[in-house]
């Protein structure tokens, strides 16, 4: 069994041309042990928890104070994956899938899609973030800036810009683009690696009694 980078669905287990090639038994049993792997892996991201997220005066941009807006795992030894309007659970974990791999005669698992975060998650490495303002690149009061109730005023600066890195590009509406970058290092979390160690014992039941042939 291999873990694989990228999986395409045109070689999913179930399709007839490979069920053709690989043969029905050997394919109902990677089909099986792929899942099993494919679960495992899933249960390395963290989910029903939301992420905490605060407000730090980070400099100035265009002359009043810019605020940046950080969110963060509670627990940093789980990793986590951007939520989005369809995936609400992070698009990374929503993506696993497990399939035949014609090159290595067996199932691959790992993402259908966005194959440099999912060797970032499960590599680390570096990675160049952008700086993106929100609520349309406009200054906002200073107090909902900071997250603070208002105060009446009695602050040293009426507006800020909210900003946040993000990597990679941005195609949320509502923010803009800026000159500001970073470079951030993202620690190896090897979840797929992970997933397949914690079933691998169990892999050879699977596939018991399913394989014929001279």
């Amino acid at each position: 069994m291999a873990r694989g980078i990228k999986v395409s669905t045109d070689f999913f287990l179930d399709r007839r041309h490979i069920i053709k090639k690989v043969g029905e038994g050997r394919a109902r049993g990677l089909r099986r042990a792929g899942a099993m792997v494919y679960r495992s892996s899933q249960k390395q991201f963290l989910t029903g928890r939301k992420k905490r997220a605060t407000n730090v005066v980070i400099g100035r941009f265009d002359g009043k104070p810019l605020v940046e807006r950080r969110t963060r795992s509670p627990n940093p030894e789980r990793i986590t994956t951007w939520p989005g309007q369809r995936s609400p659970k992070g698009f990374l974990k929503t993506m696993l899938a497990f399939a035949w791999d014609e090159s290595s005669k067996t199932v691959v698992v790992g993402p259908r899609g966005s194959p440099w975060l999912a060797r970032l998650q499960e590599k680390g490495g570096m990675i160049m973030q952008r700086l993106y303002l929100r609520y349309r690149g406009r200054a906002i009061p200073y107090q909902k800036a900071l997250g603070i109730p208002n105060n009446h005023g009695r602050t040293k600066f009426k507006t800020a810009f909210v900003g946040t890195f993000i990597s990679p590009m941005s195609r949320v509406s509502s923010f803009v683009a800026t000159a500001m970058t970073r470079v951030v290092k993202v620690r190896p979390s090897g979840y797929m690696e992970k997933g397949l160690d914690r079933v691998r014992s169990k892999i050879p039941e699977q596939l018991r009694d399913q394989i014929r042939g001279p």
